[in-house]
């Protein structure tokens, strides 16, 4: 019995430490950054209600709010995080070719994107009515027009921070981020990661749907990582007074 008992200890040990993401270590010339993101639902809101569900051999817990009015957000992974380090410049080591955004009957696939100027954006239409899906920022604006079941590209050339919409479908909406600079982009129980950077002052933005942006100064040392965690929550906010 207790080998059994130590055995199954080492197994839960070892599928621990295969979850757990791997860094390279930093080189002696330059150091990293890793930015911790933690989910954090707002100060006395509980989460959903749940009831049991029967199954033949189990019993799971399930949510009773049923259809899309009722979605609510996983702080425990939040999707489509964009994390930017303005001071450092993206190598094109690390250039995706191609970003793509789908629309289907459910919204656009990703409330969040990022890119580097003259990346090219494609926009894929599941639906069986043609779209017109624009982007606009500050500077500049793009617009696309999308068959149904088809595609349409563009390549958005200027630097900014872009709202995405539909003529069509006034609920579509989305970020595109637009920098030339180191960015990350992924889920929250990620960590956005940052290697080889020159010694020196950074700062780390991080911008997560729906929640309110956060901005960390740091200092990177040769052979160093330096972490920070961020919470993504709107807790940090002040409160208005009644």
């Amino acid at each position: 019995m207790r080998w059994a008992l130590t055995t199954l200890l080492f197994m839960a040990a070892l599928a621990g430490c295969a979850s757990a993401p791997s860094y390279p270590d930093p080189q002696p010339g330059s150091g990293q950054i890793l930015v911790t993101l933690n989910g954090q639902a707002r100060e006395g809101v509980k989460g959903p209600a749940r009831e049991d569900e029967h199954g033949e051999y189990s019993i799971t817990r399930t949510s009773v709010e049923k259809g899309r009015d009722f979605e609510r957000v996983n702080y425990k992974a939040i999707s489509d995080v964009v994390v930017i380090v303005p001071e450092a410049a993206m190598t094109t080591r690390g250039l995706a070719s191609s970003v793509e955004l789908v629309v289907d009957e459910a919204g656009f696939s990703r409330s969040q994107l990022v890119m580097s100027p003259g990346t090219e954006l494609t926009v894929r239409n599941r639906r069986d009515t043609a779209l017109t899906v624009l982007g606009f920022s500050g500077a500049d604006f793009f617009e696309l027009t999308v068959k149904p079941g088809a595609s349409a590209s563009t390549r958005v050339a200027a630097a900014g921070t872009y709202e995405i919409a539909c003529d069509e479908d006034e609920s579509l909406a989305g970020t595109l981020f637009v920098t030339g600079s180191m960015y990350w982009s992924g889920t929250s129980d990620e960590g956005a990661f940052f290697d080889a950077l020159p010694p020196g002052e950074y700062t780390v933005e991080v911008y997560a749907p729906r929640l309110p942006s956060s901005t960390r100064r740091l200092t990177v040392s040769g052979g160093k990582r330096q972490t920070v965690a961020v919470d993504l929550t709107v807790n940090d906010l002040p409160k208005a007074r009644r």
